[in-house]
């Protein structure tokens, strides 16, 4: 059912390339041409940012290139907003290229220059994108965190292109944890911002995720009625990862009702989709490869042909271990160790099960479930706290308001018997 991987989409697209001209507004070639032609070394800097994520699309080596000389050139003027601007644009390129970590160490370094910098807004923005990577490595509660820190931020900002993504990826969060009433609520908020601000694409990826909530309510109708409105978003705008996302929860609603072969015919359309996605896509395919697989494996297991349940599940556990997806893991390891011992290879079967045994004793719901609580206590006692001292501030700037009002008042009157004075005694 999972399908976070979508997130990805928006960590870059929407959220870094929204702040960005368009290739139509501003030529590649005339960008790097100034480069040479700027007297103010910052705007050099944000220049450099700019020609970075008009490159990401089309030459992921020249945007690292360009993304490197950027940042030297901020840390040698001490320029903690581009400084800023730059790390976080190299941790897009890592998120790009798969590797997370790096990605993950950009952007944690990105945050503290932000700060120096004073610049809150973006703070929010890289907040989301950690609590993604996160989320995608299954660390639910650090996820969690990051996605209250970014929301607490976001929505005192009146941010809504930002803010409904915190709801989306929290509606995602409750869905994994079965609070599936709190993930239709969250989605439901989401869609509602998206709604008002008319953007399609985001409309369409809350509608599949209500969709998969509903089929795990087992409500395939109004599940079916989510997918539809959803699909023929994606089908005029030729989106292909959104297309792909359709068919794999086509073949989900398939394989629930014990419906393998129609599941397969549509998995295999998503795959092909996924084959095709273009560089409108700069998230990490690996996860909706490894997905992918993992669900073709499943239902070829059910179908008894272990030789394609086998082929397809050892790609996707190649790929999953190869970046560290572990949720991805998790799946695919039981599905080879029943492949193993249903064609009798027992040591096989018992190797996986181990691996199995690894992988979800690291990511123990019960644990997460508790870590998760406990942070949703203390993000409650801090947005109580902040609304108070919110409170407060408005008190005393209304007080402030009224004792310049009285001295104002004051001073009018003292002024005024002053003239008075004057013109009575000058009368005399």
């Amino acid at each position: 059912m999972n399908l976070r991987w979508v997130l990805y989409i928006f960590i870059i697209v929407i959220i870094q390339f929204g702040n960005v001209y368009t290739q139509d507004q501003i030529k590649i070639d005339s960008l790097i041409r100034s480069l040479s032609e700027q007297d103010d070394k910052e705007e050099k800097v944000l220049n450099y940012y700019t020609i970075v994520f008009h490159l990401i699309k089309q030459n992921i080596d020249s945007a690292l290139r360009f993304a490197n000389e950027g940042l030297y050139l901020a840390k040698k003027l001490d320029y903690d907003y581009g400084i800023a601007q730059l790390h976080a644009a190299i941790g897009d390129i890592n998120v790009v290229q798969n590797n997370l970590v790096l990605a993950m160490d950009n952007y944690q370094k990105s945050i503290s220059y932000y700060v120096n910098a004073g610049i809150v807004n973006d703070l929010g923005k890289v907040y989301l994108v950690i609590g993604n990577i996160y989320f995608t490595q299954a660390n639910y509660p650090a996820a969690l965190e990051f996605y209250q820190k970014g929301l607490v931020i976001t929505d005192s900002l009146n941010m809504t292109t930002v803010v409904h993504h915190f709801y989306n990826n929290l509606g995602e969060l409750n869905t994994i944890l079965n609070h599936y009433d709190d993930a239709i609520v969250n989605y439901k908020k989401a869609l509602e911002i998206n709604e008002d601000l008319n953007d399609s694409l985001a409309i369409a990826l809350i509608l599949t995720n209500l969709c998969n909530v509903y089929i795990i309510l087992d409500d395939v109708a109004t599940a079916r009625n989510y997918l539809e409105k959803a699909r023929k978003i994606y089908k005029g705008t030729s989106n292909k990862i959104g297309l792909h996302t359709v068919f794999t929860i086509m073949g989900d609603i398939e394989k629930n009702q014990d419906n393998c072969e129609d599941a397969i015919e549509h998995y295999k359309q998503a795959f092909n989709y996924l084959e095709n996605i273009g560089s409108d896509y700069l998230g990490p395919k690996s996860i909706l490869y490894a997905d992918i697989y993992n669900r073709l494996g499943f239902c070829y297991l059910q179908l008894n042909q272990y030789f394609l349940a086998e082929q397809s599940l050892l790609k996707g556990y190649k790929i999953a271990s190869e970046t560290g997806l572990l949720d991805a893991l998790t799946k695919i390891t039981i599905n080879l160790s029943d492949v193993y011992e249903n064609t009798n290879k027992p040591a096989r079967s018992l190797e996986f099960f181990k691996l199995f045994k690894q992988y979800s004793d690291s990511i123990s719901k019960e644990e997460n479930v508790k870590k998760i609580t406990q942070l949703g206590m203390q993000f409650e006692f801090d947005k109580m706290m902040k609304e108070r001292e919110l409170e407060d501030l408005r008190y005393k700037q209304k007080q402030k308001r009224k004792e310049l009002l009285y001295l104002s008042i004051i001073g009018g009157s003292i002024l005024s018997l002053i003239l008075l004075g004057m013109l009575l005694t000058c009368k005399g």
